[in-house]
């Protein structure tokens, strides 16, 4: 074993192994809600929909709520990183929820202690796609992106900073 190798690992882990900020930064979260909301008609394909994040630093979506009065509507969730929350398109009956106390959105965040989530970055758009299948009349889809706004406090200063000015 390299001596050097573990002392270096000291630096950049807390007691707990979990990773630290570099030279005592802190995480400021600034929490919100990303409201989509989209009429869709009946048969209505709609592949390509976009959510803007409109953020100077990152966004950590910890979960997601959907309402809809439909029977029938499809949606699937692509996060800018490319991946998908599910494999295939889900069936919303009346809502659901992901994340926090309901269902696990994401493991914690390496790089960002004690957060856990999906992390968008500036500027980025998560994508989805809505079905409706139902026969019904159109309907109402609002889904809110409930997470936090993540800034930086470098060691003895007051004022946040962004992730890019670390």
């Amino acid at each position: 074993m390299n001596v050097e190798r573990l002392r270096l690992s000291d630096f950049v882990l807390d007691k707990c192994g979990r990773p630290q900020l570099p030279d005592g930064t802190r995480i400021l979260p600034m929490y919100r809600t990303l409201v989509y909301q989209q009429v869709v008609n009946t048969g209505q394909y709609l592949p390509d929909e976009k959510q803007s994040l409109q953020s100077d630093t990152i966004f950590v979506v910890s979960s997601i709520s959907i309402v809809t009065l439909a029977a029938i509507i499809y949606l699937r969730i692509q996060w800018p990183n490319g991946r998908f929350l599910t494999s295939a398109e889900q069936q919303i009956n009346g809502g659901f929820t992901f994340g926090e106390q309901r269902r696990a959105l994401c493991a914690e965040i390496p790089k960002l202690p004690g957060m856990r989530g999906v992390v968008c970055p500036p500027g980025s758009q998560i994508r989805l796609t809505l079905r409706h299948a139902d026969t019904a009349a159109a309907q109402e889809v609002v889904i809110a992106f409930h997470g936090a706004d993540v800034y930086f406090l470098k060691k003895g200063s007051s004022q946040p900073c962004c992730i890019h000015q670390l």
